[in-house]
């Protein structure tokens, strides 16, 4: 019972860092956009995601490893952490010498190679980083704090500097700072309670770290492909101008598959359980089914229906083109609900070597439909090649869920998306000319549509309320 509270409390003590660091995160996407511009901030988002495969090559999948070595026997704690972080600096002084050369030989345009070095001053903070250490002994308060940090110091850091393009360089640097100086203070209460040197190398055990570790390191590589692989091959295929209004949209997306994440962390522990019980297992896997579509189908439809106002909003009207981009994105939204509401049962069940042979097919088909179509259509490609390549996630995993003897719940799905759409329908229709300006009548048009698709949801029975609170009743 105690663990059980406790997994409940580090799951409550993550959501609330969540939602704060998506709020900060949204506010600092909307005034680096709108002070920016496209083309400064499309410089910004190429160097972002370029640098985030090259923190991929520091970590290694370290962080999973040690996370579940320290889980079962924290006492480890005295020799991995020191040989993961001594290890992960070593490779970042590599890799900073990389960033440097490759600059000077590979990246013509002077400001993508400063800022490209800026943000790779930024993997210090990512080897030194010791979450892996509070994950295993779940102490999820302390990472929790990190991010509200960071995140609090990064968006009153833009607010108050960043002005216009000319600050392009301040904007790369700020979020260095932000996570480098919360790194470096977690790292210190680390040692102070721990009374370990965070640091040591030993060639033999590195070796046998990194090979223990590169499972992990595949299967994040492979995420990162996924929702990184498009602004990078726009970055080099096309105009930073793209890039920017790219990366203002696919913000939009991150944001909008949040609440799956959270409903997917918060389940699995419920669904493992019902595993070796077929009439648990099915009861279990419908109800969380059912409620990954009653959130997911709602936020697909509102983001296609309303994908110009919000980038009007957001953004302003420097980003107008990027609405194609956006709609075409948020069917991705819908698709990626799908991957999550069979992926998830499959993994919980024992057949995560099928969800990861998808996602590492869906990746690498990724990556071929962004290479042939951003040539030619631009945003609209990438775009085109991130909903694709979830569809066809979706639809794998929706067969091995089937074969595994479960229903696919297609009737709560078309329920859904009926609800929706009226909806979206309704709240379109709605005349909101007289009242207020822009933000007020998109803030009453997504109450109206809120409102509708929770009317015609228990109309037409989509969801069941039992069903959510059972999902919660999982974590406590």
């Amino acid at each position: 019972m105690a663990s059980e509270r406790r997994v409940f409390r580090n799951f409550i003590r993550l959501i609330a860092a969540q939602a704060v660091t998506m709020a900060t995160g949204l506010i600092t996407a909307t005034v680096l956009t709108r002070s920016l511009l496209p083309e400064n901030y499309g410089i910004l988002g190429f160097s972002t995601a370029l640098i985030s495969y090259l923190g991929l090559v520091i970590t290694f999948g370290t962080n999973g490893f040690a996370m579940r070595e320290i889980a079962r026997d924290s006492s480890k704690r005295r020799s991995l952490v020191p040989q993961v972080l001594g290890t992960r600096l070593i490779a970042t002084f590599v890799v900073f010498a990389v960033v440097i050369w490759g600059g000077q030989y590979f990246v013509v345009d002077e400001r993508i190679r400063l800022v490209l070095v800026i943000q790779s001053i930024g993997l210090l903070a990512t080897a030194i980083a010791v979450d892996f250490y509070f994950e295993g002994v779940q102490k999820m308060g302390v990472i929790a704090s990190k991010q509200v940090a960071a995140a609090l110091l990064s968006v009153t850091a833009v607010i108050i500097l960043i002005r216009s393009p000319d600050d392009i360089f301040i904007a790369a640097a700020i979020p260095v700072l932000s996570t480098l100086s919360t790194a470096v203070a977690l790292l210190v209460g680390f040692s102070m309670v721990t009374r370990v040197f965070p640091f040591t190398l030993r060639l033999e055990g590195s070796v046998n770290l990194l090979r223990r570790s590169s499972p992990f390191a595949l299967t994040a590589f492979m995420s990162a492909v996924y929702f990184n692989m498009d602004l990078v091959t726009l970055g080099l295929m096309r105009t930073n101008e793209e890039v920017g209004l790219y990366a203002a949209v696919t913000r939009v997306m991150v944001v909008s598959i949040v609440v799956a994440n959270m409903l997917r962390s918060a389940s699995l522990p419920h669904l493992a359980k019902s595993y070796g019980d077929t009439k648990a297992m099915g009861a279990a896997a419908e109800a969380f089914i059912r409620s990954v579509y009653f959130i997911g189908v709602p936020i697909t439809v509102f983001g296609v229906v309303f994908a110009g106002p919000i980038i009007h909003i957001l953004f302003g009207p420097a980003y107008a083109k990027a609405e194609q981009a956006l709609i075409i994105l948020m069917l991705a939204v819908g698709t990626f609900h799908a991957v999550v509401a069979y992926g998830s049962p499959l993994v919980a069940w024992n057949r995560e070597v099928s969800f990861a042979a998808a996602e590492t097919a869906g990746a690498l088909g990724n990556v071929i439909l962004n290479l042939i179509l951003i040539p030619k259509f631009g945003i609209l490609g990438a775009a085109g090649a991130t909903l694709a390549s979830h569809f066809l996630v979706a639809i794998y995993v929706a067969v091995k869920y089937r074969r595994a003897g479960h229903l696919l719940q297609v009737s709560a799905l078309l329920k859904t998306v009926f609800a929706a759409l009226v909806a979206g329908a309704v709240s379109t229709s709605v005349p909101l000319d007289p009242i207020g300006g822009p933000i007020v009548q998109f803030a009453v048009a997504a109450i109206v549509f809120g409102l509708v698709y929770l009317l015609a949801a228990i109309v037409f029975r989509a969801v069941r309320l039992s069903e959510i609170m059972q999902m919660v009743s999982g974590i406590r």
